[in-house]
This record gives structure tokens, sequence and C-alpha cells, in this order.
């Protein structure tokens, strides 16, 4: 057909100029033509090669991303019951603390108590001459300091077991 186009065309101009030009514009329309497809063609593996190595790096990524949500659920858990027994801990510890403040509130009592009984010893003595009435009650004067000094000391401790009492109950 293209023969045809060119034997019809010679006996229409009969210019060999017209005919020549006609076969370059033809000749590089065609090179233009061959190189826009190999263009193509290229283009297209290198985006079909660029398209699979980003595939290929994302699905890298996300199993880094699937590793890091996996070891965070991991550390969840762990903080979770890291927390739980935090919290045991701390109640062991308050409950202990009052526990604690309780017996040193009731030992204060005793030696106080105790105290006393020493006072009442002394006040025997003095009675059944044992000792000097200036040395018992000199004894007895001390031992009253103390023993106020030890109840005071006790008083304070009820207070902050009682304090204590109210933050466990808040709790």
């Amino acid at each position: 057909m293209f023969n045809y186009l060119i034997f019809y065309l010679m006996e229409q101009t009969f210019n060999p100029d017209v005919i020549t030009y006609l076969v370059i514009a033809c000749a590089i329309l065609f090179v233009f033509a061959i190189s826009a497809v190999f263009f193509y063609v290229k283009k297209d593996k290198e985006n079909k090669a660029l398209a699979s190595e980003f595939k290929k790096k994302q699905t890298e990524l996300e199993d880094v991303v699937k590793t890091v949500e996996k070891t965070l659920k991991e550390q969840g858990v762990a903080l979770d019951e890291q927390s739980a027994e935090l919290g045991k801990n701390n109640q062991y510890n308050k409950a202990m603390s009052q526990l604690v403040l309780e017996e040193q509130k009731t030992y204060l009592y005793n030696v106080a108590c105790t105290l006393d009984s020493y006072i009442k010893k002394n006040n025997l003595m003095i009675e059944n001459g044992f000792i000097s009435a200036e040395a018992g009650q000199i004894r007895n004067a001390q031992l009253l300091v103390l023993k106020g000094s030890l109840l005071q000391y006790a008083d304070t401790l009820a207070a902050a077991l009682a304090k204590e009492q109210t933050k466990i109950e808040e709790a």
C-alpha cells in the first residue's frame, strides 16, 4: 500500500524532490515511532522494577511495624503485670506500716505503764525508808517527765496511725 501511495504521488507530482522529502519524512516518523515504543518499553520496565522494589520495601516495613506492635503489646502486658504487683506491694507496705505504728504505740504505752509502776515502787521505798525522800522525788520527777514524753509521742503515733488509716481507706 505504501508503494502504491508512492507510485500515485509520483504520477501526480512528477517532482522527485517532493517524493524524496516525503520518504524522508516517513522515515523520520517511522524512526520516531520505533523510538517512542522502545522508550515506552524501557520506562515500563523501569517503573515495574521500581514498583517491585517499593513493594518489597513496603512489605519489609510492614513486617517491622508488626514486630514493633507485637513488642509493644508484650511490653504493655508486662507493665500491667508489674503495675498490679506494685499495687499489691503498695497495699502490703501501707498495711505493714500501719501495723508497725500500732506496735510502737502499744509499746510506748506499755513502757509508760512500766514507768508508772516504777514511780509507785519509789513511793513505796520512800514510805518504808529505803531511800531518802529527796532522792525518791528526783527519781519520780525524772520518771514522770519521761512518762509524759513517751505518752505524748505515743499520742502522736496514734494520730499518724489514724491518718494512715484514712489514706488506706481512700486508696
